[in-house]
């Protein structure tokens, strides 16, 4: 309850035990969040079926002179950086990410910047401020809301991904940023495990330091940045529409 508005709550908590009372089933993205509707509706478990998502077919590794290109034209974001995509809420962790990353750029001697992208939401002050706290204002940038046409280029032209979610019921920009051949470094909590196997980095979201080891990691090693690169890819290609598609159609059926 403490990760979204108090609008959204109160129309969660009003409708949502009225609808699941009228459910012949239910669909989710992930086992865990089946378990998690279990737990709070004590909804029967044969009733609920799991449908992963999956990324689309725009996110696949494209030709990163390109890529660059694009990042430095549109969204003057220039050289190495680590990307994050997605919401802003609290629940995201991106004031670990902005933590982990000053801790990082200390130990990590060539120049790197920290890309957060997505809509700046009320927490965006929060998050600008602690940048500023930490004097690394120069090198945190947030583009904002980035199209769906110049996304997979973001992606591409990022050396790795992160995404220290301390809540996910899937976790889709982990699989988007696979799809693009990009190293990821995620939480071991919720759903994220199960949805991205032993193809990322895995670590504890409240550990600001095992994230900046991980992602000094995959910056100096590069036998484990190939790794991860070819695991990413090969495991983002076992997700499909076309599966998703054919798995909410048997529900129905």
């Amino acid at each position: 309850p403490k990760t979204v508005s108090d609008r959204y709550l109160n129309l969660f908590s009003e409708y949502i035990p009225k609808i699941i009372s009228q459910c012949d089933a239910i669909i989710t993205v992930s086992i865990f969040s089946k378990m998690d509707i279990i737990k709070a509706f004590n909804y029967p478990e044969e009733k609920i079926y799991v449908t992963p998502l999956a990324s689309e077919s725009i996110y696949r590794p494209l030709d990163k002179m390109i890529s660059k290109y694009i990042a430095k034209k549109y969204y003057s974001i220039k050289g190495d950086f680590i990307l994050y995509v997605g919401g802003f809420s609290p629940r995201k962790n991106i004031m670990g990410i902005i933590e982990s990353f000053s801790k990082l750029i200390s130990l990590y001697k060539d120049p790197i910047s920290l890309v957060i992208v997505g809509n700046r939401g009320k927490s965006y002050s929060l998050y600008k401020k602690c940048a500023e706290k930490l004097n690394i204002q120069d090198k945190v940038i947030f583009p904002g809301f980035i199209p769906i046409n110049h996304l997979p280029y973001i992606y591409n032209a990022a050396k790795l991904f992160v995404y220290p979610s301390f809540y996910e019921g899937f976790g889709l920009p982990p699989i988007e940023a696979m799809s693009c051949g990009i190293p990821v470094i995620t939480s071991n909590t919720t759903s994220i495990p199960e949805v991205v196997g032993n193809s990322a980095l895995l670590i504890d979201p409240r550990n600001y330091d095992e994230l900046c080891e991980s992602m000094l990691n995959v910056l100096l090693d590069k036998k484990l940045y190939i790794d991860l690169s070819k695991r990413g890819i090969k495991r983002a290609s076992q997700f499909s529409w076309e599966k998703t598609a054919e798995d909410t159609l048997a529900v129905y059926d």
